[in-house]
C-alpha cells in the first residue's frame, strides 16, 4: 500500500503498509506488470501528496454530490492536500482557479478542451494512486498555472484479483438544512432522494509473466427533489411570508452514468512494457427550467420574478479515452524511456423533452461541464436550446532519461509532446422557425519540448534546473480569426540540501515560470460577442513562482515540515472592449498597443504551511497541517467565483476599462485560515476480523464578498460599488467527517467489507456563499468607500436616473446566504473482495 503523507523533496518516495496492518489482498505475491525502478531517485525541490485509493476503507473522502457527484472522483481525493480548496467547478490550489490546473491520467491530459477543467470523472475504483503536485514542479509538467493532478490505472498481476462494491447516501438519512432567508418571490427547494454506485473489477493473468488484464465497470445513479414555490412580496421590509398556497410545484433531477475501463498490459522482453487501455462515461443529466422576466420597480427591496411556462431539458454527454502506453529501460537500467498515445473525446447532447416559452430562463438544473456531478443549484442565463456538439484531443509524448556521473551524478531527462484539439458543435432553434443548424468547428494545436537535469553536486546538495518551450495555434474555421501564443518559456531551477548529511532534514528552494493553456471556448464564443482583433506580438499568460521550504524525519514514518510559496500573475490573456462591446479585441490588459489603456491584471497569492504527518504503518495514519495565505488581486483567473461565470480568457473584466474601477482588493478565494486534519486507527479483533477507524476535520476561515450593483451595458452585478473584498466575508466553515470500517476475511485473500462514512456530522449550516447583488440600479462606484458609505454615497447613473441610492433600492437579500454547508450525510458501503 502506498503512503499517505506530503510528499516534500523526495518525489517518488513510497512507504509500504506493514504486514501486520496489510489487508489480506495487499500480502498477495504478485509479477509487477510495470517497470521496478527509474534511473535514478530525484529530489524534488517542491510539495506533493500522494494518495493510495485503497484509504478510502479507512479515510472520510469524496464527500457524496461533491465535484465528482456519485462517481467518486479521483480529482476530489486533492482536497486532502494543504493549499487545495474547492471552486464551484473542482479544486483551487495556491490561489489558481480549478482551469488552470493540469489534470492526467496514465500521463494523458483529461481537461475540458473548451474550458480547462477536468472532463473524467474517473471512479477511484480503477485507480493505482494519484499524486496532487502543489508547486515547485520539473519542466517536464507544463500547461498549468495551478497543480498538477495525475492519477495511474490499476493493473493485472500474475494472482486474479477483483472485488464487487456498492454505495448507497439515501437521502432519508439527510440532516435537516438550514434555512436560507430570502425575500425574493420564487424561493427554491432541493433534496436529495438517493446517490450511489455500485460495480464491479478484476484483473489477473492472460499468460503469466507476460500478458495481464484489469477490467471495471461502475454504474452511478443520482436523484434530487426540485421544488419550486411562489411567496407574496413583503410590503414590510425583510418579513419572511409563508409559500402562497398551491404554488408549489416538484420534479425529480436525474443523473445516471456508466463508467468502463479495460487495459491489458505486455511484457515482450524483461525492463520492456505496453499498455493498451479503453475507458469511458457515458452520462445522461435531466433539468428542468422555466421563463421569467425580472420587475424594476420592487417593494420592501424584493426581487419580483414573473413565471411562464415550464420546459425539460435533457442532457447527454459521453466520454471516452484511449491510451497506449510504452515504457521501457535500457543500458542496464542506467536510461528509461516512456512513450504515450492517446484519444481523448466528449460527444454532447442537449434536447428539449417538452414546449418552452421564450425569454430568460431560470434552470435549477445545469450540466456538469465533466457530465459526471450532481445537478446543480438555480442560476439565471440564456434561453436554452437543442445543441450537439463533441471535442476531440489527439496527443502524443515521449521521454527519455539517462543516469550518468560527471562532476557528481546527473539524471537528465528530456522529452516533448504534441496535442491536436478538435472541437465542433451546433445549435439548433429552440422555436419555429426551425432553422438548419449550422456546423461550427475550432481547431487547437499545441506543441511543447522540455530538458531539465537532477545534479547531485555532493551527497548533500542536488539541483535541479531546466527549461520548457510551448507553442499554441488557435484558429475558427468558419471565420478569418487565428491566434498565436508563442515565446512560451518556462525556466525552472530549484536546489535541495540535506542539512545535517544523515538524510533525515532537508530543505529547498526553487523558482519557476507557468504558462497557460489557452481553452477553445476563446475560438468558440467568437461571433458571440461580436468581432475580434488580435494584438500582434500577444504575450502568454504565466505566473511566476518562488517556493521554500523544509522537512525532518521525526522517527520512522513521522515527518514535520513547513514551506513559504509565493505566486504572481505576470500577464493575463483577455478580451477587451473600448467601445462598450461593439467590437473587441484579444491582447494582453496593461500592455501593448491595444491593451495599454486598460490596468493590468494582477493576482498574488501568499501562503505558509506547517504540517506533521505519519505515513500508514503500525496500524495507524495521521495528517495535520495549518495554511495562513492571503490572495489580492483585480483578476481571478480563468474563473470569476464571485458571480460563478467559467469562460476563460474571455471574462467580463476587461470588457470596459470601466468596469475595472474599485476591482482590486481581496479576491473571492482569499481564505486566511486553512486547517486540515486527518487520522485512521485500525483495530484486530480476531484472526479474521478487523475494524478501523477514521476521521477528518476541516475548517477554514470565510471568503471576501463584494456590494455589486448595476451597469447600463453590463447587468445587474458589473459594478464594484465599493472596493473589492470591502463588504464583508462568510463566517467560519467546520466540518467533521468520520468513518467506520469493519473487515471479516472469508478465507484466504477473500473478504468481506462493511463501512460506514458520515459527512458533516455535526449538520454544521455556516454560510458559504451570501447574495453579493446590493443594487440592479446603476450605480458608479464609490472610490475607497467603506459599508459606512452605503447607501447614501452611491450615485446613480444618468441611464437610471439622478441624485443617490435610496434605502428602497437595496436588494433585500444583500449579504444574506444564498448557499449553506451541505447536511449531514451518511454513505453505506459493501465489499467483497478476493
Amino acid at each position: 500500500m502506498k503512503s499517505f503523507v506530503a510528499i516534500l523533496l523526495t518525489l517518488p518516495m513510497a512507504v509500504h503498509a506493514s504486514e501486520e496492518t496489510a489487508t489480506p489482498e495487499e500480502k498477495v505475491a504478485e509479477a509487477s506488470a510495470e517497470p521496478a525502478s527509474t534511473p535514478a531517485p530525484v529530489a524534488a525541490t517542491g510539495a506533493s501528496l500522494r494518495v493510495d485509493p485503497s484509504l478510502l476503507r479507512r479515510l472520510p473522502v469524496n464527500r457524496p454530490g461533491s465535484g465528482g457527484g456519485a462517481d467518486r472522483a479521483f480529482e476530489d481525493l486533492a482536497e486532502l492536500a494543504p493549499g487545495v480548496q474547492r471552486d464551484m467547478y473542482g479544486v483551487s490550489i495556491n490561489g489558481a482557479t480549478s482551469a488552470e490546473n493540469a489534470y492526467r491520467v496514465d500521463g494523458l491530459s483529461t481537461r475540458n478542451l473548451s474550458l480547462g477543467v477536468n472532463a473524467s470523472a474517473l471512479s477511484v475504483e480503477f485507480l493505482d494512486e494519484v499524486d496532487v503536485i502543489l508547486g515547485g514542479y520539473l519542466p517536464e509538467y507544463g500547461r498549468a498555472q495551478g497543480g498538477i493532478i495525475q492519477a495511474v490505472t490499476r493493473t493485472g498481476t500474475n494472482e486474479f484479483r477483483g472485488s464487487v462494491f456498492a454505495h448507497w447516501t439515501p437521502g432519508a438519512l439527510d440532516g435537516q438544512p438550514g434555512s436560507i432567508p430570502n425575500s425574493a418571490v420564487i424561493q427554491t427547494r432541493t433534496s436529495l432522494k438517493n446517490l450511489g454506485d455500485l460495480g464491479a473489477t478484476l484483473g489477473g493473468p492472460i499468460v503469466k509473466d507476460r500478458l495481464w488484464f484489469f477490467a471495471g465497470f461502475v454504474p452511478s445513479f443520482t436523484r434530487y427533489a426540485y421544488v419550486r414555490e411562489l411567496v407574496p412580496i413583503s410590503t414590510v421590509g425583510d418579513a419572511q411570508l409563508q409559500p402562497i398556497p398551491g404554488s408549489g410545484r416538484g420534479y425529480f433531477l436525474d443523473d445516471r452514468s456508466l463508467q468502463y475501463l479495460a487495459k491489458v498490459t505486455f511484457r515482450p522482453a524483461e525492463n520492456h512494457h505496453l499498455s493498451l487501455s479503453l475507458s469511458g462515461i457515458p452520462s445522461t443529466e435531466s433539468s428542468r427550467s422555466w421563463a421569467i422576466s425580472q420587475g424594476r420597480d420592487l417593494s420592501g427591496g424584493a426581487r419580483q420574478f414573473q413565471t411562464g411556462i415550464l420546459g425539460s431539458l435533457e442532457m447527454e454527454l459521453e466520454t471516452t479515452a484511449g491510451s497506449l502506453t510504452y515504457a521501457g529501460e535500457f543500458l542496464d537500467r542506467r536510461a528509461r524511456v516512456e512513450v504515450n498515445a492517446g484519444w481523448f473525446r466528449q460527444a454532447r447532447s442537449t434536447q428539449l423533452l417538452d414546449s418552452m416559452t421564450s425569454g430568460a430562463v431560470h434552470a435549477p438544473g445545469v450540466a456538469d461541464v465533466r457530465g459526471a456531478s450532481q445537478v446543480r443549484g438555480a442560476i439565471l442565463g440564456a434561453t436554452p436550446r437543442p445543441a450537439e456538439g463533441t471535442t476531440d484531443r489527439y496527443q502524443a509524448n515521449a521521454t527519455a532519461a539517462w543516469r550518468f556521473d560527471g562532476a557528481g551524478s546527473h539524471v537528465l531527462k528530456a522529452g516533448g509532446d504534441v496535442e491536436l484539439l478538435q472541437s465542433e458543435w451546433e445549435r439548433l432553434a429552440a422555436f419555429p422557425p426551425v432553422s438548419e443548424p449550422m456546423l461550427q468547428t475550432a481547431r487547437s494545436t499545441l506543441v511543447g519540448a522540455f530538458v531539465q537535469d537532477s545534479w547531485s553536486v555532493t551527497s548533500r546538495v542536488t539541483v535541479n534546473l531546466g527549461l520548457r518551450y510551448d507553442v499554441q495555434s488557435l484558429s475558427r474555421e468558419d471565420m478569418p480569426v487565428e491566434v498565436d501564443v508563442s515565446g512560451q518559456f518556462s525556466p525552472r531551477v530549484g536546489a535541495v540540501v540535506d542539512v545535517l548529511g544523515d538524510g533525515r532534514t532537508r530543505a529547498f528552494a526553487h523558482f519557476a515560470r507557468y504558462q497557460e493553456q489557452v481553452p477553445l471556448q476563446l475560438m468558440e464564443s467568437v461571433g458571440a460577442r461580436g468581432a475580434l482583433s488580435v494584438e500582434r506580438g500577444l504575450l502568454p499568460q504565466s505566473s511566476t513562482e518562488l517556493m521554500a521550504g523544509a522537512e525532518h524525519e521525526l522517527a520512522g514514518d513521522t515527518r514535520l515540515g513547513a514551506w513559504y510559496v509565493h505566486r504572481n500573475l505576470d500577464q493575463a490573456v483577455e478580451d477587451m472592449s473600448e467601445d462598450d462591446g461593439l467590437t473587441y479585441f484579444l491582447g494582453n490588459p496593461g500592455r501593448g498597443r491595444m491593451g495599454s489603456g486598460f490596468p493590468e491584471p494582477m493576482r498574488t497569492y501568499d501562503a505558509g504551511t506547517v504540517y506533521l504527518s505519519h505515513a500508514f504503518s503500525d496500524g495507524w495514519l495521521a495528517q495535520a497541517s495549518y495554511t495562513l495565505s492571503r490572495l489580492r488581486g483585480n483578476y481571478s483567473g480563468l474563473l470569476r467565483p464571485d458571480t460563478s461565470m467559467l469562460s476563460p480568457n474571455t471574462l467580463p473584466d476587461f470588457d470596459s476599462p470601466e468596469l475595472m474601477r474599485n476591482s482590486e482588493g481581496l479576491l473571492p478565494l482569499d481564505r486566511t485560515h486553512a486547517i486540515k486534519l486527518f487520522g485512521a486507527k485500525e483495530f484486530h479483533l480476531s484472526a479474521k476480523v478487523s475494524t478501523s477507524v477514521g476521521l477528518a476535520y476541516r475548517g477554514g476561515s470565510g471568503t471576501p464578498y463584494n456590494a455589486l450593483g448595476g451597469h447600463p451595458l453590463y447587468g445587474g452585478d458589473a459594478t464594484f460599488i465599493l472596493p473589492r473584498g470591502v463588504a464583508g466575508r462568510t463566517p467560519w466553515v467546520h466540518t467533521l467527517d468520520s468513518n467506520l470500517g469493519l473487515d471479516y476475511r472469508l478465507s484466504g485473500s477473500q473478504v468481506l467489507s462493511l463501512t460506514v462514512a458520515v459527512f458533516n456530522l455535526f449538520n454544521f449550516q455556516a454560510a458559504t456563499r451570501v447574495d453579493e447583488m446590493y443594487t440592479d440600479r446603476y450605480v458608479f462606484p464609490v472610490e475607497g468607500g467603506t459599508r459606512a458609505d452605503l447607501p447614501g454615497r452611491v450615485q446613480l447613473t444618468p441611464e437610471d436616473g439622478s441624485g443617490f441610492l435610496a434605502s428602497s433600492d437595496v436588494n433585500g437579500n444583500f449579504g444574506k446566504p444564498i448557499q449553506l454547508q451541505a447536511p449531514r450525510q451518511f454513505r453505506l458501503g459493501v465489499r467483497y473482495s478476493f
